[in-house]
């Protein structure tokens, strides 16, 4: 296993996401998903798909999850992008009674989109360097919007360094770790979405000691 520290280099048009980052473990699950299990979805009222990742766990107070941390934008800007959303024309075919475009469910309308303007997000992970650089060159978009071309990644880099800063860094927590006093109630490893198995947690950059 190798620490390592992970560039991911964008286009400069910005990425979206909203109260939550973009875990790296996260990244790589996703990969492991087939066609079938990405077209069917996953329900909250199902239990979540897990996988094997080729990363190192850490173990805390009971609890376990990968060692990797959530990317951080580098020289960040944040600002606010409006897309238009439609009414999807053909479920008038669908539907029954009158159709108010001036309001309501039919209206045309802007929707605000909290857009950060970076063309750099850094990670670090300890895993296995070859595996992981594959998965993760399966990965052409990050965040939200990725049908309007938000998050477009360019390049990637990985390389190895000398010290682990996958969940920990200058004693300040890299991604969610267990903390019993903390009011953050989230999963700790992939889907972080989901609500199966989730926990008391501390927040990113927050101070922790093991």
């Amino acid at each position: 296993m190798d620490n390592l520290k992970i560039i991911f280099y964008l286009d400069g048009t910005g990425i979206i996401y909203y109260n939550e980052y973009i875990h790296l473990d996260s990244l790589i699950a996703v990969t492991k998903l087939t066609k079938k299990q990405i077209s069917n979805g996953i329900s909250q009222n199902e239990l979540p798909i897990e996988f094997d990742l080729p990363l190192d766990k850490w173990d805390i107070d009971g609890y376990w999850g990968w060692k990797a941390s959530v990317l951080f934008p580098i020289d960040r800007y944040e600002t606010i992008q409006y897309f238009r959303k439609r009414f999807d024309v053909n479920r008038i075919l669908k539907d029954f009674g009158s159709c108010n475009i001036q309001g309501g469910f039919y209206k045309n309308k802007n929707c605000p989109e909290n857009l950060i303007l970076t063309n750099k997000l850094i990670g670090y992970c300890r895993g296995n360097k070859k595996e992981i650089e594959k998965c993760l060159k399966k990965i052409k978009y990050l965040g939200k919007r990725r049908n309007c071309g938000k998050g477009k990644i360019i390049d990637m880099k990985i390389n190895v360094i000398k010290n682990d800063y996958s969940i920990i860094k200058n004693n300040k927590a890299m991604r969610y770790l267990p903390n019993k006093e903390s009011i953050r109630l989230v999963r700790y490893r992939p889907p972080y979405w989901h609500r199966y198995n989730r926990t008391n947690c501390c927040e990113i950059g927050e101070k922790y000691e093991i």
